[in-house]
């Protein structure tokens, strides 16, 4: 219960932050066009953001998981980083308070910002936003690897890695033929056995993620009640799929909507 307080009052005061920010923003002079996508990108986050709060709330028909929750609201984690990229902003465009007046005046306000800075704060802010979609759907298991990285990139770690091990043995081998050919009785190398070299794949593996996949599906099959989805079966787009082999269902929605619980 702590962690869903933590995380609500997170989302409450990023709110107001990001209301300050937005009332600036349209008042800030020059640089119009990294204005306004700075500003609909903040904007289009507050929207989520607001959907959020309310999933969070125990009243919700659809309430976040705990799991997801702890992520969302853990040091570093997605909260976090858009408040400081927040921060960030309000820091040079919101004018302080000085003794009873503002510092700054409002429409006289510069835009203290470069295109190329404009540019790394919204790929940030957007990184953020998706993290909080993903909450919005209770996809721990996406907002975890996308937090390490993304699913790609996790999969050509360990591709590197099971490759290096493979050269790693080949080289062995091949020094190991080397010192048996040669008159050199003293050299001595050891040599990698495959069950050694698979466990160190292992290890690396479970740096790599220590995810654990059986814990997210078990999750969002307890949120599952009796007959959900049974709609679906009798769609006839996926009658229709059925019979016909080799297409693609696509299936969309909006955020919430129950895509993961369905599937």
């Amino acid at each position: 219960m702590a962690e869903v307080l933590g995380a609500v009052s997170s989302i409450v005061t990023l709110l107001d932050l990001a209301g300050k920010v937005i009332e600036y923003l349209k008042s800030a002079s020059h640089a119009d066009d990294d204005r306004s996508r700075l500003r609909d990108e903040i904007s289009s986050s507050v929207a989520v953001l607001m959907m959020l709060k309310a999933r969070l709330s125990p009243t919700s028909p659809h309430v976040t998981s705990l799991q997801t929750t702890k992520t969302l609201a853990a040091p570093g984690g997605p909260l976090e980083q858009y408040k400081s990229d927040l921060q960030t902003v309000a820091s040079k465009i919101v004018p302080s308070v000085g003794t009873g007046r503002l510092k700054v005046t409002v429409d006289k306000l510069a835009w203290p910002f470069k295109t190329t800075e404009i540019k790394a704060l919204i790929a940030s802010l957007n990184r953020q936003k998706t993290l909080f979609n993903l909450a919005l759907q209770d996809d721990h298991l996406s907002i975890s690897l996308a937090l390490q990285g993304s699913t790609d990139a996790l999969g050509a770690k360990i591709d590197n890695v099971t490759n290096d091990l493979d050269n790693v043995k080949q080289g062995q081998k091949g020094m190991v033929h080397i010192a048996n050919s040669t008159d050199w009785p003293e050299l001595t190398v050891p040599v990698q056995t495959e069950a050694q070299a698979l466990e160190e794949k292992r290890r690396i593996e479970e740096w790599l993620s220590p995810l654990n996949f059986w814990i997210t599906q078990d999750d969002t099959l307890r949120r599952r009640h009796k007959d959900t989805g049974g709609w679906v079966f009798d769609a006839l787009e996926f009658r229709t799929w059925i019979d016909s082999p080799g297409n693609m269902l696509w299936c969309p929605g909006v955020a919430g909507a129950g895509k993961t619980v369905i599937a």
